[in-house]
């Protein structure tokens, strides 16, 4: 697989809360991105391949477990919505698309938490872990995407950070 490297021209939407920002490169006779889709249900099958640890081209299938609401921002603001998948990632998988059945970007690699115990039998969530009972994979969901596509330039949670 031939890769390319595409400078970056401008940071064009960021949201910090989200962790995600909308990039211009400067590239030229390239195809369309994939669309987008908010349309992920639990039960839905999804496909992710990144690069795990610097493992090249890794392909893992699974499904959408949940979808789940971070606290509300701080401005007021919706929201972000999150997509548990039981797709396989690890560090440097960030960012890979999660793809739906019809090859729509339904969210991003976003996180990894452990849900464990501690010594004191307390349930906690981390990311890292000696103990694990299960192990979240999170993606950031299509829609955080399409708003920060859809906000306006300079917006209070959308500029670079």
């Amino acid at each position: 697989m031939r890769e390319s490297v595409y400078p970056v021209a401008e940071i064009a939407a960021a949201n910090k809360t989200s962790d995600v920002c909308i990039l211009r490169v400067k590239a030229t006779g390239k195809t369309s991105p994939l669309p987008l889709s908010e349309d992920a249900r639990p039960g839905d099958r999804v496909f992710c391949f990144s690069d795990p640890m610097g493992e090249r081209s890794y392909f893992s299938a699974g499904m959408v477990n949940r979808l789940a609401e971070l606290a509300k921002q701080e401005n007021g603001g919706a929201p972000p919505l999150m997509l548990d998948v039981s797709t396989d990632w690890a560090p440097g998988s960030s960012g890979a698309a999660v793809i739906d059945e019809c090859g729509n970007a339904i969210g991003l690699v976003s996180t990894i938490l452990a849900l464990q115990d501690d010594e004191e039998g307390v349930h906690s969530k981390r990311e890292h872990s000696t103990a694990t009972w299960m192990v979240l994979h999170e993606a950031v969901s299509a829609r955080e995407v399409k708003a920060l596509i859809r906000a306006p330039r300079g917006g209070e949670d959308h500029g670079p950070d």
